[in-house]
């Protein structure tokens, strides 16, 4: 029997810098969606061009950039679908800014109404709330109710419906993994956590991070305060390693589940409650930089650790795209790689935004728009997730 799933290739997005550099050629990117970089290669320019499915100005509205590049995502999200936006670029490319809004890297203060991640929540509960379903994880009220049907055995009596938005985030810094959202971080050094926070893998289930703290939002001011106290924990994790390091040099995973339970009342009592979870997961990939320029001493050692993070997701793309590499890709050669495997050529959703920087050099600039490119060539077959029916335990519990 045939798989009937859609398959559908990643799609790759690139982000423009306010003032694009003089190599990087961008005439009617809009339309075409192409660009060009003039490289020197054993002294004569040559001219490289790649086509992207959109190109967008960090200028431009937010609102705009997130209805090209986002909004068919949270479609895909509020569907049942699980979905990863994995940002890749340069340590000063932007990509938390424009994932957390304007300031978050530079820790100055944080305009997150312009961030995609707030733009993105701020959608799901417009369209939660249109769907008459309450945003509050511990309340039904507003719930819909819909009229009986005329079949007087399994007759619908009444269908009550819920959602519950939670948040967690977690950083991998040299392999190791921190939650950002623990609320006593700050009082310990998270190196002697490391252990605490491990990636476990159950049969039949996606990767997921044990004992990760996982809170509830019910607007958008509990959404702010905790982005304020995950970048908070990120900074006081980075201080403990004693060197200056700058957060887009981390790999930064930001989750947000979106949990529909239906409960449904039958006229013969043979009633059920389902619940349907799917994912939205951000993914900040930590710079492309050379370690060797760009860290001296100590820190060297610990640089070469965190370059096994960087490889392993171009190896992984590779791997998928290169038809005459015929090997199985290296999901587990990193955390990341191992945590998005379900996006990398399988079930999963995923979309790659590529972030250029106007401090780039074209070395640096070719290298992310290369790994971009080769983005496009991946394909998924994204699966919805299935209801899962709940025991009364269950349904007394979902909503704690």
């Amino acid at each position: 029997m045939g798989d009937s799933r859609e398959v559908l290739p990643t799609q790759a997005i690139l982000r423009l810098p306010f003032d694009p550099q003089p190599r990087v050629r961008t005439d009617d990117y809009a339309s075409t969606g192409q660009v060009s970089v003039e490289k020197v290669v054993n002294g004569s320019p040559q001219l490289l061009s790649f086509s992207f499915h959109s190109v967008v100005d960090s200028h431009s509205d937010p609102h705009d950039q997130y209805d090209l590049t986002l909004k068919p995502v949270i479609d895909k999200v509020l569907a049942g679908f699980d979905a990863a936006v994995l940002l890749i670029g340069t340590s000063k490319s932007g990509k938390l800014d424009y994932l957390f809004g304007p300031g978050y890297a530079a820790l100055s203060e944080v305009t997150a109404e312009r961030g995609m991640l707030f733009l993105s929540v701020a959608d799901i509960f417009r369209r939660l709330s249109l769907d008459n379903c309450a945003p509050h994880s511990s309340s039904t009220d507003g719930s819909a109710i819909r009229a009986p049907t005329e079949s007087p055995r399994n007759a619908v009596v009444r269908e009550t419906t819920a959602s519950q938005v939670t948040l967690s985030a977690f950083v991998v810094i040299y392999e190791d993994i921190f939650d950002l959202l623990h609320p006593d971080f700050t009082l310990h050094d998270p190196r002697a956590q490391d252990s605490f926070w491990t990636m476990r893998q159950s049969a039949g289930s996606d990767p997921f991070v044990k004992n990760l703290t996982v809170a509830g939002i019910s607007g958008m001011d509990d959404l702010c305060s905790l982005l304020n106290l995950a970048r908070s924990n990120q900074q006081h994790c980075l201080a403990c390693y004693g060197y200056e390091m700058e957060p887009e040099r981390t790999q930064m995973v930001v989750t947000v589940s979106v949990t529909r339970r239906t409960a449904t009342l039958r006229a013969d009592y043979d009633d059920e409650t389902t619940a349907t979870t799917s994912k939205l997961h951000f993914v900040s990939h930590f710079a492309s930089e050379r370690n060797m320029r760009h860290f001296r001493g100590l820190t060297l050692r610990n640089a070469t650790t965190a370059g096994w993070g960087f490889t392993a997701l171009p190896n992984v793309v590779s791997a998928l795209t290169d038809p005459a590499r015929r090997v199985l890709p290296p999901y587990r050669d990193s955390k990341l790689t191992r945590f998005l495997e379900k996006f990398l050529g399988k079930h999963g959703y995923l979309v790659c935004v590529g972030c250029v920087s106007q401090e780039d050099d074209v070395e640096e600039s070719v290298s992310t728009l290369r790994l971009l490119n080769r983005f496009r060539c991946i394909v998924n077959q994204p699966a919805a997730n299935a209801s899962v029916r709940l025991s009364s335990f269950e349904e007394d519990s979902v909503t704690t």
